[in-house]
């Protein structure tokens, strides 16, 4: 029983140390837009291997008109009154919120940061587009003119805010808050000491459970990840279309995620 009890607790101090979501408070200024047509970028760039991280975005509050959500790749929901999702299942995710822009817009930024074996993080990015949905200039050094953009590459996230004569973005970051999984875990750590009744049956479910885990192992995400990567530079080669600039950028920032050196705030 004192091996029970032990197990039970060493799960229940490793649920609380499983990463948390981080969050942040977004301001954004767009009074030099205010009156003109656009849109309201929220992309999310999966990276690779798949980490199975998500980004919420919720409390959404503008004097802006919105018009139409178009989802692309792993998105969901709506950003009014929300919530709206992005996760990294494909290597393009985003929500597209056509608007009439105003003078003011908020929203909170809930971001989960599996990054356990990280080759090229994810990236979140938030983008001000005009009515062709190209993006409003900002200092973005990578040239794809995101207005903030956020690497998931650890539990602590920085994001890099760049500057604009059309707009500007404050992030303010809030306490983390645990994930669901790690409720469940603790939960499991209790219920262990009630559905146990022996030593060897622990051990056999021990057994058990490392053997469906190796079997769970993603591979087969990892190889369609790559799979859809080569579909898309494949489709965007100079004989191809023009790809849109947020995909093009999109693809420079998978090749040269650790060159960003022109962050400004946050």
């Amino acid at each position: 029983m004192k091996h029970i009890l032990l197990i039970a607790l060493f799960a229940s101090v490793g649920a609380g140390l499983l990463p948390a979501d981080v969050i942040f408070n977004v301001v954004v200024n767009t009074t030099p837009l205010e009156g003109e047509s656009g849109y309201f970028a929220f992309d999310f760039i999966g990276g690779t291997p798949v980490e199975d991280n998500t980004v919420t975005i919720s409390n959404f509050a503008s004097d802006a008109t919105l018009g139409t959500l178009t989802p692309t790749g792993g998105a969901s929901g709506s950003i009014s009154p929300g919530p709206g999702m992005l996760n990294d299942s494909q290597f393009f995710n985003e929500l597209l919120e056509a608007l009439t822009f105003g003078t003011t817009a908020s929203f909170t930024l809930d971001l989960m940061t599996n990054a356990t074996s990280v080759v090229i993080p994810d990236e979140f990015a938030f983008y001000l587009l005009d009515s062709t949905q190209n993006p409003f200039a900002t200092s973005d050094p990578t040239g794809a003119d995101s207005l903030f953009a956020i690497n998931i590459e650890g539990s602590s996230l920085t994001p890099d805010v760049y500057t604009s004569s059309s707009a500007a973005a404050t992030l303010a970051s809030m306490s983390a808050v645990p994930e669901p999984s790690s409720f469940s875990l603790s939960a499991l750590a209790f219920g262990v000491l009630v559905l146990v009744s022996s030593r060897r049956f622990l051990l056999s479910l021990v057994r058990r459970s490392k053997q469906e885990t190796r079997l769970r192992q993603p591979a087969h995400r990892q190889h369609h990840f790559l799979a859809e990567f080569a579909a898309f530079q494949l489709a965007y080669t100079e004989e191809g279309p023009a790809p849109q600039p947020r995909q093009r950028s999109a693809q420079f920032r998978l090749e040269h995620h650790d060159q960003r050196d022109g962050r400004v705030g946050g």
